[in-house]
């Protein structure tokens, strides 16, 4: 018998645990196992492809696809005696560690490998003895026990679920964990595994593990495993073979959860199912995965997505209804992951008591479409940016893509595109404006809408067309893989022949609350995906919601592709080396040839030469864009004089990962628009020179808006010269090392007569004074050169006249460089309209930088930051949102050799630096912050490389606040983020880079956290 004081402390006891959560027991071991990434030996995903013979032959002198790797799994209990059930396919990832918020996991480790290992978790909380990293016998301490565990050895880690899925969130949430002596080969050599993170009450239900599936899209290098050595020896390869070029490309596993080539588990789904996708990959130094599942679109933070793109050390929890029928393909939309092994497949079956989707009777849209071989020309006008330089000019960058030296084509290429007709006798081309190129035609339709779409091809080859964010069957769906189709000839259109596709939208495809009114997704043919494309058979859908495709403005809106069109991938090289170069001088397999034929561009158009991008001051417009092609498309968009609001968030520029669309909405409100040309330009340096860049022009208008009333300021900026050196920063008596340069810096001055420099020019190194300004003010920057030659001012993102704008592109040169020993007058315009938007952090980093020659001038040194915060966030030097503390790390790469001041005979070895605030990371001084407060952290990429950055020990909100708290950030080259993290947890903790030369290049920063310690550099802002 129970009394009723018993049943009071049962209550209370249940509520306590309600709150404090429950000890998640988890006895792992790390187990060396021979792992066959494809037992069939053959790819099942594209069975006539020759692909999969690189990458899975045994032949002699080649491992093929069996290694011997080391793997967690799980078991029954201390005894390590009896191995948990391992579902089939997770592959060799690790099992799945569950816990809820408030939980305590607990996790006895045996090391049963015969190397040194660990387990290191993400996005939870621990002790410096449970955190499973290695800092290196510098950082290491007997706190740190858990840094390594010996072969044959036992640890036990305690971490803690401190956050977790909030209301925006999935119910569950997932993060990585992986062994942490030296991640690079221990992640390689298979120590990986998925943390699964569930609001309280989930973990239990039956539907838990059927509801949350995993999948790890990743490049598994086998020449960096710690058993490579080994599995040579196995196989009696020469160990002469290791440097081998195509050994080691045959030993880089593209794979899902370890099955290359289709080679794993089909999944299997009823219709109806609502599924919650867990993506994460580790990798590649510009490792995006973009992973698409054919049929079927994604929820992901509000979002409707038919793309996810993922980066090193991330999770990404996105939400998916079953819908069609049939087996579906799960790939990377990457074009060099293509049909190289990183595919599987999706079968989606019919239940009983499942629901099927109706079908939709809507308005019919009737598209007539023929593909048609044209000559197409990069430059229409032959010149570059809106001057009078010819793109031949032996020197410039475009010469290389223009000229017809030795054997190189130039900037006419045969090629392939889709053309609009009136109807369906094919005779009258539909008109449509200039600036879509090379592009398709767009397919507009709304939610509840049927497209007709009557492909006729005229090509000499067969072709197809297979779209995003639409619902279509197997028998429309335009893609060529094996999917037990009855028919596989239905996939594609012969020469001469025509089809008719239907697709739908139905509601479930509608975008969401949080969606602009219509989206972009695009077609293209995908009989083979990466040769067509690259053919150029690529265009544009807008999706809209019911009723709203026909309201859009089509003068308000623009569609932008940004690509590096490879046409030494396209079907016509052949033709084209006998069309327009001379077969007697050329080379295919030069470099020089290779990399002339890659044309970077927009809409198929190079240097300034897209057409027809005008505007009208007062008005907003969307810009439509995406970015096709390899891993290598990442591109940052840029428009000078304005900034983008994108989800209600301000951007200065904006990045598209490769396969990914987004709509920019950008505000031409400023009178000083008016009758001028502005840059679009690609802020990631190598597209930016290789001729990614456009001209808006602002159209003249009687009625001008009327400008906005400002607060003034003035500001003294300086260029100056120094000497640096990347160990140890400034040194006054000039270079006596190796790792020092001359450089040119902006430095902040008190006077007008620059006598008297301010403090804190040192808050971000190398890179110039952080300038602290509020929203609402107009800036005047006197500058004065005092370097010794030509150099500018532009601020990125801020409103100015033609004059004030200090870039280089066909404008009078006497209003762009300050010539040496001169003093020019920038006026800047800061209305709270591009100053942080509701989504942003309070205050935000707004990049300058000279841009006479913006490449050079980077490389060089001329780089600085504004911090730009909302009108009254700032009192008496105080915050308003809690902030006590704020810092910008900037980070990215510096090439010396491309520095004005750069002599061959400086120093020997590299002259490319991997730097944050100018400093190497070995160089970088550790950063303390004092007591439990709220800090906020920003950081901002130059150069062309992703940072994926993880913090450890610690949690933080990112902007915009609503997802749950991460550690780890994406910094696409040419962005910014802003982080904020309350009450640290105390000690010395590591952020650090997870893309692998982020890893091998030790990008690391030291954050000590801790009452008492002295606070180092850093800024109230």
């Amino acid at each position: 018998m129970i009394c009723q004081g018993s049943i009071v402390i049962l209550l209370v006891a249940s509520a306590i645990l309600s709150v404090i959560g429950e000890h998640r027991v988890y006895y792992l071991a790390s187990v060396e196992v021979d792992w066959d990434y494809a037992p069939s030996g053959k790819s099942l995903i594209y069975p006539n492809s020759p692909n999969s013979r690189a990458y899975l032959s045994s032949e002699p002198g080649y491992i093929g696809h069996t290694y011997k790797k080391v793997i967690f799994r799980e078991y029954e209990d201390n005894t390590f005696t009896t191995m948990k059930n391992h579902l089939d396919y997770l592959g060799f990832l690790g099992p799945i560690i569950e816990a809820e918020l408030g939980d305590t996991i607990v996790v006895h480790f045996w090391n049963n490998a015969t190397r040194k290992y660990s387990i290191h978790p993400h996005d939870l909380h621990y002790s410096k003895s449970n955190e499973g990293s290695f800092y290196g016998k510098e950082h290491h301490s007997a706190r740190a026990s858990g840094a390594f565990v010996e072969p044959g050895s036992n640890f036990t880690y305690y971490w803690n679920v401190t956050s977790g899925p909030r209301d925006v969130d999935p119910d569950c949430v997932s993060s990585l964990y992986y062994s942490d002596v030296n991640m690079y080969k221990d992640v390689n050599s298979g120590l990986v595994g998925f943390i699964l993170v569930c609001k309280k009450g989930i973990i239990g239900r039956n539907t838990t593990k059927i509801n949350n599936q995993f999948i790890f899209p990743a490049v598994f290098d086998e020449n960096s495993s710690w058993y490579i050595e080994n599995n040579m020896a196995l196989r009696n390869v020469n160990q002469a073979r290791a440097e081998d070029a195509d050994f080691k490309e045959s030993n880089r596993m593209h794979s899902i959860n370890g099955f290359a080539f289709g080679n794993g588990p089909m999944f299997n789904f009823c219709i109806g199912d609502n599924i919650t996708w867990h993506i994460g990959t580790m990798g590649e130094n510009r490792g995006v995965k973009t992973i698409r599942i054919h049929g079927h679109s994604f929820v992901l933070d509000g979002h409707r997505l038919d793309v996810i793109p993922v980066v090193s050390g991330e999770t990404i929890a996105a939400q998916m209804l079953m819908t069609e029928l049939g087996q579906w393909l799960i790939r990377t939309q990457s074009m060099d992951n293509f049909n190289i092994g990183l595919e599987l497949i999706m079968k989606i079956n019919k239940c009983s008591g499942k629901h099927f989707p109706k079908p939709v009777y809507g308005k019919m849209r009737r598209y007539f479409i023929k593909i048609e071989e044209v000559e197409w020309n990069y430059a229409s006008d032959g010149n570059q940016f809106d001057s009078e330089n010819s793109l031949t000019t032996e020197g410039s960058n475009s010469y290389l893509y223009f000229s017809k030296e030795n054997g190189r084509i130039g900037g006419k290429y045969k090629k392939a595109l889709y053309v609009e007709y009136t109807d369906s006798t094919f005779k009258r081309k539909k008109r449509r404006t200039n600036e879509y190129g090379l592009m398709g035609p767009l397919l507009g339709a709304d939610v509840g809408d049927t497209v007709k779409v009557v492909l006729l091809n005229d090509a000499s080859r067969p072709y197809s067309i297979h779209p995003q964010g639409v619902r279509f069957d197997k028998f429309n769906e335009g893609y060529s893989y094996n999917d037990s189709s009855d028919d596989p000839t239905y996939d594609f259109v012969e020469p001469g022949k025509q089809k008719t596709f239907f697709w739908t939208i139905p509601e479930y495809l509608e975008p969401m609350e949080k969606d602009e009114v219509c989206f972009l997704r695009y077609y293209t043919s995908a009989v083979d995906y990466v040769r067509d494309f690259h053919s150029g058979l690529i265009g544009p859908i807008l999706i809209c919601k019911k009723g709203t495709f026909d309201t859009q403005e089509e003068k308000r809106r623009f569609v932008l592709m940004f690509s590096i069109m490879d046409e030494n991938k396209s079907w016509y090289l052949q033709d084209n080396i006998k069309l327009f170069s001379n077969p007697s001088t050329y080379n295919i397999s030069s470099p020089d040839f290779v990399r002339s034929n890659q044309m970077h561009c927009i809409n198929g158009y190079m240097y300034g030469n897209v057409q027809r991008l005008v505007v009208f001051p007062g008005k907003e417009y969307k810009f439509h864009v995406m970015s096709l092609g390899s891993s290598t498309d990442i591109h940052t968009i840029y428009i000078h004089g304005r900034v983008m609001n994108v989800n209600g968030q301000t951007f200065t520029a904006y990045a598209i990962p490769p396969g990914t669309t987004a709509t920019l909405n950008v505000n031409f409100h400023s009178d000083s628009d008016v009758g001028n040309k502005w840059a679009l330009v690609d802020r990631v340096m190598p597209h930016l020179s290789a001729g990614v860049s456009a001209l808006v022009i602002v159209n003249a208008v009687e009625d001008k808006p009327a400008p906005v009333s400002l607060q003034e300021k003035t500001y003294y900026i300086a260029a100056e010269e120094i000497f640096w050196d990347y160990s140890h920063g400034e040194l006054p008596n000039g270079c006596n090392t190796s790792t020092c340069y001359k450089k040119a810096v902006f430095r902040q001055y008190d006077d007008k007569d620059f006598m008297v420099k301010s403090r804190g020019n040192d808050e971000v190194g190398l890179f110039g004074p952080s300038i602290l300004i509020e929203a609402g003010q107009k800036v005047e920057i006197v500058f004065k050169n005092m370097a010794s030659r030509s150099y500018s001012f532009h601020a990125q993102g801020l409103q100015v006249t033609k004059e004030n704008e200090g870039a280089n592109y066909g404008a009078d040169m006497e209003t762009v460089e300050v010539a040496p020993g001169q003093v020019f007058n920038y006026i800047l315009r800061i209305p709270e309209t591009i100053g942080p938007s509701a989504n942003d952090a309070s205050c935000v980093l707004y990049p300058f930088y000279s841009a006479v020659d913006q490449e050079r001038d980077l490389n060089s040194g001329l780089y600085g930051v504004f911090i730009i915060c909302k009108k009254d966030t700032i009192l008496f030097d105080t915050r308003n949102d809690g902030v006590v503390r704020s810092t910008s790390f900037i980070l990215g790469t510096i090439d010396e050799s491309r520095s004005w001041y750069f002599t061959p005979g400086n120093n020997s070895g590299s002259h490319v630096y991997n730097v944050i605030n100018g400093y190497s990371p070995e160089g970088f001084p550790g950063q303390n912050f004092t007591g439990d407060e709220k800090y906020e952290f920003r950081f901002h990429s130059i150069g062309d490389r992703l940072h994926s950055l993880h913090f450890h020990g610690n949690t933080f909100d990112i902007f915009p606040i609503g997802s749950r708290q991460r550690d780890r950030i994406t910094l696409y080259p040419g962005t910014s983020k802003t982080v904020q993290i309350s009450n640290p947890q105390t000690g010395s903790w590591q952020i650090r880079g997870l893309t692998y030369d982020g890893v091998l290049n030790n990008v690391k920063i030291m954050f000590n956290f801790g009452k008492g310690l002295r606070a180092e550099s850093g800024f109230k802002g």
